[in-house]
């Protein structure tokens, strides 16, 4: 009987852990820039609306 089941597992938690963690640096580094340069209030001082905003 193969007993690889558990370690394929452990490799399987651990990568999607680091994707998490990753994900997650990554979206509050993105907010951190944004709210240093402010470039998000002056996105709001447009008078495009957000899809607007999305597709240009």
């Amino acid at each position: 009987m193969m007993k690889h089941g558990n370690v394929t597992a452990y490799a399987m938690v651990g990568m999607a852990v680091y994707g998490g963690i990753t994900a997650a640096v990554s979206t509050v580094g993105t907010t951190v820039v944004e709210q240093t340069t402010g470039w998000g209030r002056q996105l709001a001082l447009t008078p495009m609306t957000g899809s607007q905003l999305l597709t240009r």
